[in-house]
């Protein structure tokens, strides 16, 4: 009893070693910095972040050569940055540093006609790369007249030195769902939302190696005679004492020597065996499955989304999916209009071009709130139904296209749309569409240019305003 007492005491002291105290009220960065060791909130994590790292970004600008200078800084520092910044889910807020340099700069620009040209702008200002600080190294300032973000003042433990505050000009904050907390610049962080189901998880699984460990070695229970009269020297022994001292030598791996004493019944009276122990491995494990079902949803991931268990429909698993990217889809647009417009953006722009050109030129960087693989998703769903022959309204009868402008809902969708005469340069697609039967045609002879172009307006696939198609 008293051994187990004690292994009970150097769980407990464990956990409290690791985890620290549970309290969910506060939750610092090494907390956090822990919780990213559990392979249930790094899978979690590694999920959230994916969209912001491998973003599908287009810039938007009314100058051509801004609209270069943008591009080629972007490519050259966004995977970077935002595995930097994307940094603010887990910790509620991230400043990168930027580090400006001066260079010359060759764009290759795109005008309006196509025309390709070549410009070097000769000390233009860079961002040469962009540097994460470690949260617990800095205190965040606020500007007292702005209400909003001042800079940052590097924590020193030297006393009697002063840092200066690093002006928010050379660095980049993302304040992770701010407005979720009243505005706070500390932001809110997504693993505080899994913190106590990790919390019991990995305190569980403490308890549960402690478990196992004993079920490994089982303890050994022993029976004996209060007192018993030694053969050789016929003195009394204590039958107790002895048979403690033979099951400690059994642990050791010493052997098990007893006296074959046998009671009236004909049962030894010294005897030995490992103790009943009930399975309770598998209310362990699937405790523990729960608690790592219940980290994920802290993180938004939803089960069916998140785990393969090899059950349920395909449907099922689908609305998942959807549901757990509507979700992210939200912080998509806080990253790209909260932090990567106003903050690398703006002064990339400003300070190469003036505040007339950052007005002017309406520059900025554009995410698709569809990604490309929903966009063919709704090209496909939308063609199936404008290629539904009938559709029955108010008791009448009529063609679904009759019903439908195809091309302004696919335009409403940002679908791709091509032209006629793009569509008449594509002799794949030109053999698709033959033999093309219809009742104008009913021998089913090639389709002309003409009579294509007239069928993929009907489907909404062409765009009926375009200058090159002819009715």
């Amino acid at each position: 009893m008293l051994s187990q007492l004690m292994s009970v005491s150097n769980v407990s002291g464990q956990i409290k070693d690791i985890l620290g105290t549970f309290n969910p009220r506060y939750i610092g960065v090494n907390e956090r910095l822990l919780m990213r060791l559990d392979p249930d909130v790094s899978f979690g994590l590694a999920i959230l972040r994916a969209p912001v790292v491998n973003l599908k970004w287009t810039v938007e600008s009314e100058d051509p050569t801004i609209k270069a200078f943008i591009e080629g800084e972007l490519t050259r520092n966004y995977r970077r940055m935002a595995k930097g910044a994307s940094l603010a889910m887990i910790f509620g807020f991230q400043v990168l540093e930027k580090v400006w340099a001066t260079k010359p700069v060759t764009l290759t620009i795109e005008g309006q006609d196509g025309a390709i040209s070549n410009k070097t702008l000769p000390n233009a200002w860079v961002i040469e790369r962009t540097k994460a600080i470690d949260p617990r190294t800095i205190t965040l300032m606020i500007d007292n007249e702005k209400d909003d973000f001042g800079g940052v003042k590097q924590n020193n433990m030297q006393s009697g030195l002063n840092p200066p505050i690093i002006s928010p000009k050379q660095l980049m904050l993302w304040s992770f769902r701010r407005e979720e907390v009243w505005g706070r610049l500390t932001g809110f962080p997504a693993c505080d939302q899994a913190y106590e189901p990790w919390w019991w998880k990995t305190s569980m699984n403490l308890v549960a190696n402690r478990y196992f460990e004993r079920r490994a070695d089982p303890i050994v229970k022993g029976r004996a005679k209060a007192s018993i009269q030694d053969v050789e020297s016929g003195k009394t022994v204590d039958g107790y004492a002895y048979m403690a001292n033979q099951l400690a030598g059994l642990k050791n791996g010493g052997n098990l020597v007893l006296p074959g004493i046998r009671d009236t019944q004909g049962n030894y009276i010294f005897d030995a065996e490992y103790m009943s122990d009930d399975k309770r491995g598998d209310m362990m494990q699937d405790r523990n499955d729960a608690l790592g079902a219940q980290i994920l949803r802290g993180l938004w991931v939803t089960d069916k989304a998140g785990t393969s268990d090899g059950t349920g429909s395909y449907n099922m698993a689908e609305t998942h999916k959807d549901t757990m990217q509507m979700m992210i889809e939200a912080f998509l647009y806080e990253w790209v209009d909260e932090v990567l417009n106003p903050q690398f953006v703006d002064p990339l722009v400003l300070y190469n071009f003036g505040p007339e050109a950052l007005e002017s030129s309406k520059t900025k960087v554009q995410c698709g709130g569809i990604s490309q693989g929903m966009q063919e998703i709704m090209k496909e769903v939308l063609g199936k139904v404008l290629d539904s022959a009938q559709l029955s309204a108010d008791g009448k009868t009529g063609s679904l296209i009759d019903r439908i402008d195809g091309a302004a809902i696919a335009k409403s969708l940002g679908l791709p749309l091509i032209s006629p005469e793009e569509f008449a340069e594509t002799i794949a697609a030109k053999q698709a569409m033959a033999p093309f039967n219809s009742p104008d045609n009913p021998d089913g002879e090639e389709a002309n240019d003409e009579d294509v172009a007239d069928e993929l307006v009907k489907k909404g696939a062409l765009d009926p305003d375009n200058d090159d198609y002819e009715e």
